[in-house]
């Protein structure tokens, strides 16, 4: 593999089969990376797949992430399921709560304990 890439791991098992992966400040984690250019950054106790290129995670803890669209992004997101099937969907803030994004560009804004699904593209 091509430029696999391993910076302050300790304690996992990291299995790389595209070009560019990198590990950033991971523990404890089990990671599986099929594209290439997928990051991990501040992950701790995290299992995550990625299936789809230029997926990233953010300050994510105790979370399972599953990202089938490229492009998905993770924001300070604690103790949440989370499935985007919708490239370019954004979590902002959000606590305790599943969502589910089937268009483009919904995003989620300090919302707290709640259920929410959007449809619509460009709902706030």
């Amino acid at each position: 593999m091509p430029q696999a890439r391993f910076f302050q791991t300790k304690g996992i098992f990291a299995s790389h089969s595209g070009p560019q992966a990198r590990f950033a400040q991971t523990k404890g984690s089990f990671a599986s990376h099929s594209a290439p250019q997928a990051r991990f950054a501040q992950t701790k106790g995290i299992f995550a797949s990625h299936s789809a290129p230029q997926a990233r995670f953010a300050q994510t803890k105790g979370i399972f992430a599953s990202h089938s669209a490229p492009q998905a992004r993770f924001a300070q997101t604690k103790g949440i399921f989370a499935f985007r099937s919708a490239p370019q969907a954004s979590f902002s803030q959000t606590k305790g709560i599943f969502a589910s994004h089937s268009g483009p560009q919904a995003r989620f804004a300090q919302t707290k304990g709640s259920f929410a699904s959007r449809f619509a593209p460009q709902a706030r």
